[in-house]
């Protein structure tokens, strides 16, 4: 599953994008660690937000 993952990431790399990846620590960014314990509740794939998901935007603030 990770080396999907990882192909599918070099595969939007290599896109004609100016992109820009930073490693930020889970604990520094309660966001992104929300959205990381999502991941074992939804399904496998990618899963694209239209709208900021619940508990999120109010842990951030």
């Amino acid at each position: 599953m990770a080396h999907k993952i990882v192909q599918s990431i070099q595969q939007m790399l290599s896109l004609n994008w100016e992109v820009e990846l930073k490693h930020i620590y889970r604990e520094e960014n309660h966001c992104a660690d929300r959205l990381a314990n999502l991941a074992f509740i939804l399904h496998k794939g990618i899963v694209v937000f239209d709208v900021c998901p619940d508990g999120i935007r109010e842990q951030t603030l």
